[in-house]
Formats: C-alpha cells, sequence, structure tokens
C-alpha cells in the first residue's frame, strides 16, 4: 500500500481502491491520507490517469479542484460522493459502505472546516451543515451500479439551499477580511456566491433526473416498431 499525506485542505480526499479491506486513516484536521490499493476489474490506463491529476494538486487547491473532482463522474465506472459528515451521517455512512463495495475506484470528497480559514473547531459540526444547507456543499452520490439496472447513477442527497450563503461565510474569516475591508464588495459577492449554489443544486438535481441514453433508444425503437405494426387506414 502506498500512502500520500496531503496537509493544509479544508477538504481531506480519500481514494479507496477496492480490492483489499484495509481500514483507511483518516486526520480530520484538514490533513487526508489517501489510500492507494491495487484493483480489481478496472482499466489501468483510465486510473492511472486519474491518479496523475490528482497528484497534481497543490494543498490549497482543493476546494478550487472539487467541481473538477466531480468529473471522474465522465469515467462512467468510478463511484464518486460528496459528503458531510456533520451535516448527514447516515448519509455519509452510507456512501463509505458504497464506496468499499463497489468493485473498482471510489473516490470520495469530504467536506472538514479548516482552522486555517478561521474556523471554531469547537464547531466544527455546525459549520458542516451549514456549508450543506446554504448550498456551499452539495451531498451527491454517483454510483455506476444504479446504470446497470436502468436508473440515473447520479443521485442528489441534500435539498435545496435553505439558507443564505453568509449565514454560512460569516463563521468563516477567509469571507469575513472582504466584509471588513471591502463591505460593498462582500455584499455582492454573498449574493452572487447564494445566486450560484441555488444554480449549481438546480443543474444537480436535473442531471439527476435526465433519462438514460440507452433508455431513451429502446423507447425510440419501440416506438417506431409499434407505429410499423399499426395497420393503415
Amino acid at each position: 500500500m502506498t500512502t500520500l499525506q496531503v496537509a493544509g485542505s479544508c477538504m481531506f480526499l480519500m481514494l479507496v481502491m477496492i480490492g483489499l479491506r484495509v481500514p483507511i486513516g483518516v486526520a480530520m484536521g484538514g490533513v487526508a491520507f489517501i489510500g492507494l490499493w491495487y484493483l480489481r476489474n478496472f482499466n489501468v490506463a483510465q486510473t492511472e490517469a486519474l491518479k496523475a491529476r490528482l497528484m497534481l494538486l497543490a494543498p490549497y487547491e482543493f476546494e478550487h479542484f472539487v467541481k473538477a473532482l466531480l468529473e471522474a463522474m465522465d469515467y462512467e465506472n468510478v463511484y464518486v460522493a460528496q459528503v458531510a459528515y456533520g451535516a448527514k451521517d447516515v448519509h455519509t455512512l452510507k456512501a463509505f459502505l458504497d464506496a468499499e463495495s463497489y468493485p473498482g475506484v471510489s473516490i470520495i470528497i469530504a467536506y472538514s472546516p479548516c482552522i486555517a480559514h478561521g474556523v471554531d473547531m469547537s464547531n466544527n459540526h455546525r459549520q458542516q451543515d451549514l456549508a450543506v444547507k446554504s448550498g456551499h456543499w452539495p451531498l451527491l452520490r454517483y454510483d455506476p451500479r444504479r446504470r446497470l439496472q436502468g436508473e440515473n447513477p447520479l443521485t442528489v442527497d441534500s435539498a435545496a439551499p435553505s439558507i443564505p450563503f453568509s449565514d454560512f461565510a460569516r463563521n468563516e474569516a477567509r469571507f469575513t477580511i472582504l466584509e471588513r475591508l471591502k463591505p460593498d464588495a462582500s455584499v455582492h459577492f454573498m449574493a452572487q456566491a447564494g445566486k450560484d449554489a441555488r444554480t449549481r443544486q438546480q443543474e444537480y438535481i436535473e442531471l439527476s433526473e435526465m433519462m438514460l441514453p440507452e433508455t431513451a433508444i429502446t423507447q425510440k425503437a419501440q416506438a417506431a416498431a409499434e407505429k410499423k405494426e399499426e395497420p393503415n387506414v
């Protein structure tokens, strides 16, 4: 087993290379241990390409790279989940169980407040909850096995944003410093961040509700066959 330690991040990312049942050690204070295991039934070229992208990350680029990480879903045979146990512990547990049982690469992106952001770590769970409720951190699961059952592999597990983005952001110094230095700009960017969060949530929901291409193809073929069988009037 090869272990890579990534420090200074506000998210910890775990690559669970399924094949061996090995405990994963995770330090919650923004420190990630990424365990890489040998895989079964997975394309080696895809695995190496995915690992190569992750290894290029600088420690403080995780948050900006989360959206790109979700591109792992484009591989179509990678299990991907975005979780926050302080907001929804049952969802986090289910994601870990799903990731462990998946016969291929699994990626879990977990939200973890960081003291470097000026967060009171005694309020760790509350801040995770605010991150989800504000839409800053939507909860998602992408399980390729669902597609084999004719279901959309993407599941959105968090509700639409229910609180202003500022309720989350004002607990972190990285955001409040702008409020102190440039209050007018802060109001604008807080409002824009809230709008972006609502738009992103809706985009994920629409993606999760889309009909699978193979289902659409089958339905069109059946409709065409039925129309062909209709007697001419």
